[in-house]
């Protein structure tokens, strides 16, 4: 069995030194082109330190790990980590001209897929003059935690269940509105149940 295990790879390796090899195909896509199911036995019990994935096309490729990732004993895991990456959002485009405390609807923090934010957690809060009231953000998903944070004297405040569309609305738990005041943090995170931001805590 070895030696056949041995003329296969043999056959295997110098097709692919000199052109594309198909198995089940007469024209191959890639260096090795395999069409139907693969099976493969007899390989090593060491662990595993890469995981490979199959794009649109079949073609496998190799994936990266997160900081959150890992793989022990061949499984993977979750690292449970405090640390924190930190984004930026400046509103000052997002308020409207003159004197008054404006009222901010379905605020985009840039949390989604290729914006600036995306997997950032906390968000660092800047670009306001003035007073201003929060009712929503956009991009939620479920179990998305984010922190926003001012260091700025104004105060923010966040309206419960209103103004925003329904599923960038924040629920802070049945006060009618609560706030920074000069500064802080409130924590938040989205429930894919209710599609509502829920506000977690509010430190000034």
């Amino acid at each position: 069995m070895k030696q056949n295990y041995f003329f296969l790879l043999s056959f295997l390796f110098t097709g692919l030194g000199f052109a594309q090899v198909g198995i089940g195909t007469t024209q191959p896509e890639e260096m090795l082109h395999v069409v139907g199911d693969l099976k493969i036995e007899g390989t090593s019990l060491d662990d595993a330190v890469k995981l490979v994935g199959a794009d649109d096309n079949g073609t496998l490729t190799s994936l990266p790990f997160s900081r959150q990732i890992r793989i022990v004993n061949n499984k993977i895991e979750l690292v449970s980590s405090s640390e924190y990456r930190i984004g930026a959002k400046n509103l000052a485009a997002s308020l409207p001209a003159g004197s008054g405390n404006p009222r901010i609807d379905n605020l985009s923090l840039d949390l989604g897929p290729g914006q600036a934010n995306e997997g950032k957690t906390v968000i660092l809060i800047t670009g306001y003059d003035r007073n201003i009231t929060i009712t929503g953000f956009t991009g939620g998903e479920d179990g998305m935690h984010i922190f926003f944070y001012t260091g700025l004297k104004h105060n923010v405040t966040f309206d419960n269940l209103r103004h925003s569309q329904d599923v960038n609305q924040i629920n802070a738990l049945a006060n009618p509105s609560v706030s920074l005041t000069g500064g802080g943090v409130a924590e938040f995170i989205y429930d894919g149940v209710t599609k509502k931001w829920i506000l977690l805590s509010l430190q000034n």
